[in-house]
């Protein structure tokens, strides 16, 4: 009978010490990626961003997701709200015809509280150019700034903060 008691006892004692080691922590992530490692495309090529939303490193149990995707920077071309399965959701994210970066922003509601992930696609990235001009008078302008920087003189000094001369004991504190 001792024996019994001390066996009921060990149990216990064990059981409690697993149950306190594994606190549930409950952090949601919501991972959007895109189907290239490097995530870079060229124009024309299709991209495919998968969804997935976790918490414990587990599938967010009946998880609805809205996504949306479209040019950096840019309203959205395309927003959806589906159930999100447990094994993540493929979408196609579509295509570029220029250079530039489309990204797919993917939001999670979980128990009042929103969580959000996010991908963005470069496509031809070392071809982006840029999209404005500058002034007609812009070289004008810049000359005439550093000209007048050039007649400010230069009086560099490096002089220690008082603080590092208390540290260092020159200061009587």
């Amino acid at each position: 009978m001792k024996n019994r008691g001390l066996l009921v006892l060990l149990l216990s004692s064990l059981l409690v010490t697993l149950t306190l080691a594994q606190e549930r922590t409950g952090r949601v992530f919501v991972r959007v990626t895109p189907d290239r490692a490097d995530w870079t495309y060229s124009v024309g090529e299709q991209v495919t961003f998968h969804i997935s939303a976790v918490m414990d490193g587990h599938p967010l149990p009946d998880a609805v997701v809205e996504y949306a995707i479209g040019p950096e920077m840019v309203k959205p071309t395309l927003t959806k709200t589906v159930a999100l399965p447990p094994e993540g959701l493929a979408v196609s994210g579509g295509t570029m015809q220029q250079p530039g970066f489309l990204r797919c922003v993917a939001t999670v509601t979980y128990n009042g509280r929103t969580y959000r992930g996010l991908a963005t696609a470069a496509f031809d990235p070392l071809s982006i150019r840029p999209v404005t001009t500058d002034p007609d008078d812009f070289d004008e302008f810049w000359n005439q700034a550093k000209a007048a920087l050039s007649e400010v003189p230069i009086d560099a000094r490096l002089r220690a903060a008082p603080y590092l001369l208390w540290w260092r004991g020159s200061i009587p504190g």
